[in-house]
């Protein structure tokens, strides 16, 4: 128990130890690069511009989703002043099973959803993405998406739904905004 006890006191203190200066600079540069991303997009778009965030995961308590931590679109929320998500919504509330609907269309009925409902954009969580979003960039640019702004850590990608985005009623089964 005299081991234990030991082991436990020496993993405890491990755990306190604070993070290394590299880990530092690295939460420094990530912070800086959301920080950047999010008043770039809040340029493109008017004061309470909604975005639609790709992939959709369970909030809270997701499980892990290909290279990206966990809530890593949250980070997003940190820097916004006038921007409106549809990344955290409660899972099992009223309007949870939105999001995943939206991303079982394929890309060209989504697009044409989402901006008849309203959304300005879409935020790729290129690190929640197989292949860090690269097969859906492809598909947005041949769909005729080619505005994009993208984090300095390539973290995320901005797609500015108003160019290209016919504006038609949704189908009736779908929420309106």
């Amino acid at each position: 128990s005299v081991v234990a006890a030991t082991l436990l006191l020496v993993l405890s203190l491990f755990d306190q130890v604070p993070p290394s200066a590299s880990d530092l600079d690295i939460v420094r540069e990530s912070v800086a690069s959301d920080r950047a991303f999010v008043a770039n997009v809040e340029k493109h778009l008017p004061e309470g511009g909604s975005l639609f965030v790709e992939p959709a995961l369970d909030f809270p308590e997701a499980p892990r989703q290909g290279k990206a931590l966990d809530y890593e679109a949250l980070r997003l929320y940190l820097h916004a002043s006038r921007l409106r998500f549809s990344y955290g919504t409660d899972k099992n509330r009223p309007g949870a099973a939105f999001a995943p609907a939206m991303d079982a269309l394929e890309l060209p009925d989504r697009i044409r959803s989402l901006a008849a409902q309203g959304f300005s954009g879409i935020i790729l969580t290129c690190r929640a993405l197989p292949d860090d979003g690269q097969e859906l960039v492809d598909e947005l640019h041949r769909a005729g998406y080619s505005e994009m702004v993208r984090s300095e850590d390539d973290h995320f990608i901005f797609v500015p739904l108003r160019a290209g985005a016919r504006r038609t009623p949704p189908p009736a089964s779908e929420p309106r905004s």
